[in-house]
């Protein structure tokens, strides 16, 4: 259902594997990556115009003084707008968006046959558990959402049917929609037209919010696990650089010897090219991690500072005696809802500062370096000398994105 044509393929540049794998097509209907133009139209068209609405039926509410609308309605202000802000902003950074995934089709870094088979095998079990990782946690996300965003979508009908009517007598009077998923300020509501088309972008956006949330989570876990897995790929080549170029210096002498030839390699020159091979991959690996930071950069301040927000909305409500029952009761799950949201982007980030880190250790990691210490120690020097510098993720430059911002969200 799902299959990409060789179309798509070629326009995006990956491999049919990659983008079933990283769920390329919940990427693009949720405005993430780019599908066309008619789409992104619609789909930034039905956002802007449900923020304005929600907007317009806050100020509308407040000015009627219906606390509790306005108190409900509130949270959806900075949720569409945190939303529609990653969507355009995934727009504006596109190129690195699929430059990232390009770089995981490609296999990242290719060591030309020089890895023992031991180490091989290391390798591909670390990368075996990533994917399942990916998949497990994409299947169990894509469900939690689904039933979240269906809850609210069918919300307000369930209401109506149970009610046996809607919250007022007349539904868009004083162009105010009350059983739209959200309040909506809808100019001419009383007329069919109106009434209809604003329904229509209501619940078109109400859907887009849930797919984008569901998509922008999933994304980023993708990309943060391939960086995960290429980083403890780079530590282990490291750690293993010695036993590495012993396996290269006997099947290089081996293949001489074969050929009747005098062996003129030495064991300096496999350790010197084996080294060699894992800093440039090293190298490659923090290119690809500063375009995830640069990708990165605007969504994740939003998904703090939005949570932050959402979170003492719903705290206020939660313990406020001034709040009605019906809408204190559904606070609890909103508040783990974005609590969660924002433990798995600062649980991400803190693994990835320190994964960049332990590369660093990798080298002294290996069996019998000392004896080669002379040919090993500048390498070790100048990878240790990158490591120590943090690698973190930035939330738009006001905050690093870590076990500590979490702490301070959740606070």
């Amino acid at each position: 259902m799902f299959e990409p044509s060789e179309e798509i393929l070629r326009e995006l540049k990956i491999s049919r594997e990659t983008y079933l794998e990283n769920d390329f097509f919940l990427a693009r209907l949720s405005g993430l990556c780019r599908w066309n133009r008619l789409f992104s139209l619609f789909y930034f068209l039905s956002m802007t115009y449900a923020v304005a609405s929600a907007v317009g039926f806050v100020l509308a509410a407040f000015s009627e003084k219906d606390r509790d609308q306005v108190l409900e309605n509130i949270h959806f202000v900075p949720l569409i707008f945190n939303m529609a802000s990653q969507a355009a902003s995934y727009h504006y950074t596109q190129k690195e968006y699929l430059q990232l995934f390009r770089a995981v089709d490609s296999g990242f870094f290719n060591y030309d046959g020089d890895l023992d088979i031991a180490t091989e095998l290391e390798i591909t079990e670390v990368k075996s558990v990533a994917k399942n990782r990916k998949k497990k946690f994409g299947h169990f996300y894509s469900m939690l959402m689904l039933v979240a965003g269906l809850g609210q979508i069918l919300k307000k009908p369930l209401l109506y049917v149970l009610r046996g009517g809607g919250t007022k007598p007349v539904d868009g009077e004083n162009n105010l929609v009350w059983e739209a998923p959200y309040g909506m300020y809808v100019p001419y509501a009383d007329h069919w037209i109106s009434y209809l088309t604003g329904m229509f972008l209501g619940y078109s956006a109400c859907t887009f919010v849930s797919i984008t949330a569901v998509g922008s989570v999933l994304s980023y876990q993708y990309m943060s696990e391939e960086l995960l897995a290429e980083f403890k790929v780079v530590e282990i080549t490291f750690s293993k650089c010695l036993r590495r170029a012993q396996t290269m210096y006997e099947n290089r002498k081996n293949v001489l010897k074969a050929n009747g030839k005098t062996s003129q390699i030495t064991m300096k020159d496999c350790i010197i090219h084996c080294m060699n091979l894992s800093v440039k991959h090293h190298q490659h690996t923090l290119r690809m991690m500063n375009v995830f930071k640069d990708l990165m950069f605007f969504p994740l301040f939003m998904v703090i500072f939005d949570g932050a927000l959402v979170l003492c909305i719903s705290a206020y409500l939660t313990i406020s005696d001034d709040v009605s029952l019906n809408l204190r009761i559904t606070m609890p799950s909103v508040i783990t809802a974005e609590a969660t949201l924002a433990f798995i982007f600062c649980y991400y980030g803190e693994k990835l500062t320190e994964a960049t880190e332990d590369v660093g250790d990798s080298i002294y990691n290996s069996d019998g370096w000392v004896q080669h210490s002379d040919i090993i120690r500048p390498y070790a020097l100048i990878v240790k000398s990158f490591c120590n510098i943090p690698n973190e993720l930035s939330a738009a430059g006001f905050s690093s994105v870590n076990h500590n911002t979490f702490g301070n969200v959740r606070t």
